[in-house]
């Protein structure tokens, strides 16, 4: 198989109602792409940014590394659950 792989830019609108679950999906899209692409050498934080839209990259802009950069754009697109909410949805 002699294919191209490419990836999309991530397009999720963090304000969505879909918004955690298009990061998840994308998320492990990017993951599997760097694996399959990337070598190891290369800088992940510089691959990510590369994948980012501008509204998107204004979360990371002053990350330090690609650890960091996933962790605030889990806070920004993995909404914390309203615990009074989420106790009765699971009764």
């Amino acid at each position: 198989m002699d294919a191209t792989l490419t990836l999309n830019k991530l397009p999720v609108d963090s304000t969505a109602m879909n918004a955690e679950k298009e990061w998840k999906f994308w998320l492990l899209q990017f993951e599997d792409f760097v694996q399959l692409t990337v070598d190891a050498w290369i800088s992940l934080l510089k691959v990510l940014r590369l994948y980012l839209t501008a509204a998107t990259f204004e979360y990371v802009k002053d990350c330090k590394s690609y650890d960091e950069a996933i962790v605030k754009l889990n806070e920004v697109y993995i909404k914390l659950k309203n615990g009074i909410f989420a106790r009765h949805s699971n009764e």
